[in-house]
């Protein structure tokens, strides 16, 4: 029964490698999440920027290639945010792909948890049962012996 147990143990080890290994790539991809809302945001005040930059031009007299100079820019930033949302749109399904992993790996680490908790308690059992027996046993040898020597 130990070698079943230690075995069981070994593969509840193993699981639990693979749930940390799904935690630490969660960790990973919200950093990563936070990184492009941060830049998302920065982008946004650039745009802001950008526009605040056109409409100043707009008022004052300036040629053609001045403001379409200007509109490049934000346009530039727009195609830039667009890629951004993009990346934060795939990276938000990836937390979703990896957190339903993990709460799976959780699961399966909580499984074998109770399993070796009763396979141990199964043992505690079965080895509590035999000493009893075994104290029964010299307890009716001593009853036994005591019983002849009354009766001599």
């Amino acid at each position: 029964m130990n070698t079943r147990i230690r075995r069981f143990r070994k593969i509840l080890s193993a699981k639990e490698l693979w749930r940390d290994e799904e935690r630490k790539r969660l960790a990973e991809e919200r950093k990563a999440e936070d990184a492009i809302r941060s830049s998302l945001e920065s982008l946004c005040e650039e745009r802001i920027d950008a526009l605040r930059e056109f409409s100043k031009e707009s008022g004052r007299m300036c040629t053609c290639m001045d403001l379409w100079f200007r509109r490049q820019v934000v346009d530039a930033v727009d195609k830039t945010i667009s890629e951004r949302n993009l990346q934060l749109s795939s990276i938000r399904e990836q937390i979703s792909g990896t957190e339903i992993r993990l709460t799976e790996k959780h699961r399966d680490v909580r499984i074998m948890e109770t399993f070796i908790g009763n396979l141990v308690e199964e043992d505690k059992t079965k080895n509590a049962r035999y000493e009893q027996e075994e104290l029964d046993d010299f307890a009716g040898i001593r009853y036994q012996g005591t019983r002849t020597e009354g009766e001599e």
